[in-house]
C-alpha cells in the first residue's frame, strides 16, 4: 500500500459535494483495491469501506458527504495508525 490511499480518501470527500460521480468512484475503487491486496487490512477497515460502498450513491445524489464522512475518517485514522512514515515512525499513534 502506498501513501496514495490518503489522497484517494481526500478526493472522495471532495468529489461528493461537487457531485463528481466519476472521480468519487474512481478514487473509491483505488482505495478498495489497496485494501483488498493489503494483508494488514483489518475487518473494521473493510467494514468501513463496505459501508461507504453501500451509501456513496446516496451521498453523491444528495451532494453531501455526511453519510460517509465519518466512516472515511475512521478508515483513514486506522490506516494511519498502522502505517510507518518515511522517517520510520508511525504516522499516527
Amino acid at each position: 500500500m502506498t501513501f496514495q490511499i490518503f489522497d484517494d480518501l481526500d478526493a472522495i470527500i471532495t468529489a461528493i459535494p461537487e457531485g463528481d460521480i466519476d472521480r468519487a468512484w474512481k478514487h473509491f475503487y483505488s482505495v478498495q483495491s489497496d485494501l483488498e491486496f493489503d494483508k494488514n487490512a483489518s475487518k473494521s477497515e473493510k467494514d468501513d469501506l463496505q459501508f461507504v460502498n453501500e451509501n456513496m450513491a446516496d451521498a453523491l445524489r444528495n451532494k453531501t458527504s455526511v453519510l460517509v464522512r465519518q466512516r472515511l475518517s475512521s478508515l483513514r485514522i486506522s490506516i494511519e495508525r498502522r502505517t510507518t512514515g518515511l522517517d520510520g515512525y508511525k504516522i499516527r499513534e
